[in-house]
């Protein structure tokens, strides 16, 4: 997002950055409930593929964007990548969330310890 910030400034655009902020928090709880009413039922590796094949889409957004930051469509790229990095940040801590539950008790803090969850879990044990 930061990119995207500073190609905003270069493009004269960054007064609707705080509502691109604002929409993305809001795109995170779509994921979140997409996940929660649609893809419920889809078992949790077709979940992990889906996910790993939005954020390689946001990577190689974000690759032609850089290439392209002098035209006005380098910006709307980056733009995009933005909401699919977004909305794959969300979709796959809702998916490990999930697939945390199939795990024993005493591995989830295992699993946690470099995902971010080690935290969360300490406060716990």
């Amino acid at each position: 997002m930061a990119f995207t910030s500073l190609m905003a400034l270069q493009f004269d655009k960054f007064y609707l950055f705080s509502v691109f902020s604002i929409f993305l928090m809001a795109l995170s709880c779509i994921a979140r409930y997409l996940n929660a009413r649609v893809w419920i039922n889809a078992p949790h590796q077709k979940r992990i593929f889906a996910n790993c094949c939005i954020i390689l889409l946001s990577n190689v957004l974000f690759t032609f964007s850089i290439f392209n930051i002098n035209n006005i469509w380098g910006f709307y790229l980056g733009v995009l990548a933005c909401i699919f990095h977004q909305f794959s940040s969300a979709f796959g801590e809702a998916v490990v969330m999930g697939y945390l539950k199939g795990l024993p008790s005493d591995l989830v803090i295992t699993f946690g310890s470099g995902t971010g969850l080690a935290g969360f879990c300490d406060v716990f044990t």
